[in-house]
């Protein structure tokens, strides 16, 4: 018996299902717009343990009654803020070398002036972190602390003679 070549049936032309293209291109838009979202506007922010966030409104302002703790946070875009304000202990040091700011110069009791070194301990609570945001703003360190602290070191530095103050 001869063997005769078996012809292949021709294979079926695949259709293409346009209406199931069209869904996933729409799936990619919103992705893409998504990402875009993402990248541009940030709506994560993150909050260092020994930090609380404060919630700004561009509406209502400074949310007083809550702080967010450690971790990620939603916020949204273009309406709120997250300010992140220290917990833990903090240092300024206002020094000649260095520090947050230079030294403090001052009139003693004798009138010589003199230049001091002075390092300040401080802690902020958490519940008053929302009103230390809507009342010094966030800049509250260089704004607000540093200039205290260095008109506390004058006026104490001016009821003092120089050997109190550097020893005999």
């Amino acid at each position: 018996m001869p063997v005769t070549p078996t012809n292949p049936s021709p294979k079926k032309r695949q259709e293409i299902d346009w209406d199931g293209a069209k869904k996933y291109v729409t799936y990619l838009k919103w992705s893409i717009v998504a990402l875009i979202i993402l990248l541009f506007f940030n709506p994560i922010v993150v909050v260092d343990p020994g930090n609380v966030g404060v919630v700004y409104n561009a509406w209502s302002g400074v949310d007083l009654k809550s702080t967010l703790g450690p971790g990620w946070h939603l916020q949204a875009p273009i309406l709120q803020s997250i300010y992140t304000v220290q917990t833990a202990r903090d240092t300024i040091n206002l020094m000649h070398d260095g520090g947050d700011d230079i030294d403090v110069s001052a009139p003693t009791k004798e009138g010589l002036v003199v230049n001091a070194d002075v390092s300040v301990f401080f802690r902020v609570p958490a519940q008053n972190a929302p009103v230390i945001v809507q009342e010094l703003t966030p800049n509250y360190r260089y704004g607000t602390l540093i200039p205290i602290i260095r008109s506390a070191a004058r006026e104490v530095a001016g009821q003092m003679a120089v050997s109190d103050l550097y020893g005999p």
